[in-house]
């Protein structure tokens, strides 16, 4: 699959998402807090990296993974 599918428009957002993302864990181990977010780390790279491959069904399962790990906070 190409990788500009959509016109790169998924990669962008999960790419701003995974920042967003990333930038609450810093806050909270800046106030030495552990975060649960944290959990979500991984998964949201790995659709990141997926998303920017073209590879959309991947990013859509590592997201599922986040979405689960959100119902659980």
């Amino acid at each position: 699959m190409d990788p500009k599918t959509y016109g790169g428009v998924w990669a962008d957002v999960l790419d701003q998402a995974d920042r967003v993302l990333l930038a609450r864990v810093e806050e909270s181990a800046a106030a030495g807090e552990d975060s649960p977010l944290q959990n979500m780390l991984a998964m949201m790279g790995l659709a990141c990296r997926s998303a920017a491959k073209g590879e959309l069904g991947f990013a859509a399962t590592s997201l599922g993974h986040c979405e689960t790990i959100a119902l659980n906070l």
